[in-house]
């Protein structure tokens, strides 16, 4: 897709940030916005789509860690601290921001709610598009 992209045989494309940088450093492809609520450190001058004119558009890639219903409170808290210290790491925080990523590692009740969200979100996407799977 992405030598179609910058070939021109594609004129538009949605693409996480990561695989399409060296495109965008080498002048192939041109980054219009990001889909995120706020501006990528890996592309700071390129705005989101609320500021391109799409105010309440927000879609982003994410990664999480679960846990089976039951796990005891203390190795939750204890999983989760050590994930933070590891993402904390100068060396992993370079590795994430150079893929175009966002270090996280939030509180297990706020990464709950954030899935909470999400579910909400798509399912109304899904019930408005009427889409269904095969």
């Amino acid at each position: 897709m992405m030598a179609d992209m910058a070939s021109g045989r594609v004129h538009l494309w949605f693409n996480g940030i990561a695989p399409a940088q060296a495109q965008i450093k080498a002048g192939k492809v041109r980054a219009l916005a990001v889909t995120s609520a706020s501006r990528a450190r890996a592309m700071p001058n390129v705005p989101t789509l609320a500021e391109s004119g799409a105010p309440g558009y927000e879609v982003v890639g994410w990664y999480g860690v679960f846990v089976p219903t039951g796990t005891p409170s203390a190795l939750i808290q204890k999983l989760k601290n050590d994930i933070v210290e590891i993402l904390r790491q100068p060396d992993v925080q370079e590795r994430i921001l150079n893929d175009g990523a966002e270090p996280g590692g939030n509180d297990p009740r706020q990464f709950a709610a954030f899935i909470n969200v999400e579910m909400e979100k798509w399912a109304k996407l899904v019930k408005l598009t009427g889409i269904t799977a095969d």
